[in-house]
């Protein structure tokens, strides 16, 4: 068996997203995804890697993995390594589907059936069109005009918080994360947060802790967002609400985790931006990880992803693998989170899931009363919806023999 056809698929609607389609000679078509970036990772794809894998056997994943890492770009998150993940989360598929095994499978079979979710309370528009450049500020907030929506959780959880986790509880759903200091930003840059934009940052906190106690836990994320000082100002402030853990809270820098350390005594979540595996080393070793996240779809696909999630597991470190980017990245995800003995919880956005995640995808994997469980189907066991295989609705571009 030998890889044809390598096809980049940018949906119109989604300009963020950017899907592959490797095809075989037996004709088996393996799906990978990734997102942000786009139309470089669609340049990259065909210029540097299709001339590599037309005629290889997919079945060499490992390998192709390992050649794929480029000479720029090797151990961050940037646009060689993001195609990366595509291409060896389509080569899984193309593996599970040639032995007419699911995914699941294909990793050991799993630790668990299913996995308790949290949510992660973006609206279904929240950086769905606009391009994430220097901060995740507001400016990717895109929340509507109107309050009609029911799962527009970032405009509820700034107005009503309380209200949402109430609702979040009631589907059983036992865990939120929110990021309010996020809209004071852009005023100093993240290098001087006022008292007053303090206060207002930790509202939707109190209205959860007023609302419902400890019943739901509570995350904080800070996006990377603030220098070190007002970080820990931000950390500080935050302990009285039984933060689960602080997300993010300094650009991943060892140095700077350390003196956020030093200075705040909060649980702390990292990775969704790092890169390869062995950048979280120096954190693990210095104990400055308390939960490992990561994107598959970012740091190189299920391969890397299974690498950084032993490197957690031999330090007696939690992963919960971050979801923000798509459909397959969740679907990938889940496997994963079912596979891996260290997984600890699933972060999932509402808004997303029941929006636009089905308007992709055929089918996606069923969340139930606060868990998730994988699918059946061989390979990842999910495809494109044939409207975005049209070139009315996607830019799409193929190289083959």
């Amino acid at each position: 068996m030998k890889i044809i056809s390598v096809k980049t698929i940018r949906p119109n609607a989604f300009p963020n997203l950017v899907y592959i389609h490797l095809t075989t000679d037996e004709g088996i078509v393996g799906l990978g995804e990734t997102f942000l970036g786009a139309a470089g990772i669609e340049a990259h794809m065909h210029e540097v890697i299709a001339p590599y894998l037309l005629d290889v056997d997919p079945s060499k994943i490992s390998l192709h993995h390992e050649l794929l890492r480029g000479f720029l770009g090797t151990g961050g998150s940037g646009t060689e390594n993001r195609a990366r993940s595509a291409v060896d989360i389509a080569l899984w598929d193309i593996h599970g589907k040639n032995l007419g095994k699911p995914l699941i499978k294909l990793l050991g079979g799993g630790v668990r059936d299913k996995i308790q979710i949290y949510n992660t309370c973006a609206g279904p528009n929240y950086a769905k069109s606009v391009p994430i450049a220097g901060r995740v500020a507001k400016n990717i907030w895109q929340l509507p005009d109107s309050k009609n929506d029911p799962y527009e959780d970032l405009q509820l959880y700034m107005t009503d918080a309380g209200k949402l986790a109430k609702d979040l509880l009631k589907n059983g759903v036992m865990g939120m994360k929110i990021w309010p200091f996020d809209e004071h930003l852009d005023r100093s840059g993240g290098h001087w947060i006022t008292n007053k934009e303090l206060d207002a940052g930790l509202k939707p906190f109190r209205q959860v802790r007023e609302a419902v106690g400890n019943d739901i836990n509570l995350m904080a994320d800070i996006h990377t967002n603030w220098d070190v000082p007002n970080a820990i100002k931000i950390a500080k402030a935050l302990k009285e609400y039984n933060i689960n853990w602080v997300e993010d809270p300094v650009r991943p820098n060892v140095e700077a985790f350390k003196h956020f350390r030093k200075e705040v005594k909060v649980p702390l979540a990292a990775g969704e931006t790092m890169g390869a595996a062995s950048n979280y080393l120096p954190f693990l070793q210095n104990g400055l990880i308390d939960y490992m996240m990561f994107d598959p779809v970012w740091i190189g696909g299920i391969t890397e992803s299974l690498k950084a999630a032993t490197l957690a597991d031999a330090h007696q470190i939690p992963i919960s693998i971050h979801d923000c980017n798509g459909p397959v990245n969740f679907t990938v995800g889940v496997n994963l989170s079912l596979a891996i003995t260290n997984a600890c919880t699933y972060e999932t956005a509402r808004g997303f899931y029941y929006g636009w995640y089905h308007e992709l995808l055929e089918e996606v994997p069923l969340i139930d009363n606060g868990f998730v469980t994988s699918l059946n189907g061989d390979g990842l066991g999910i495809k494109l919806k044939e409207k975005w295989l049209d070139k009315a609705n996607s830019t799409i571009i193929e190289t083959k023999n």
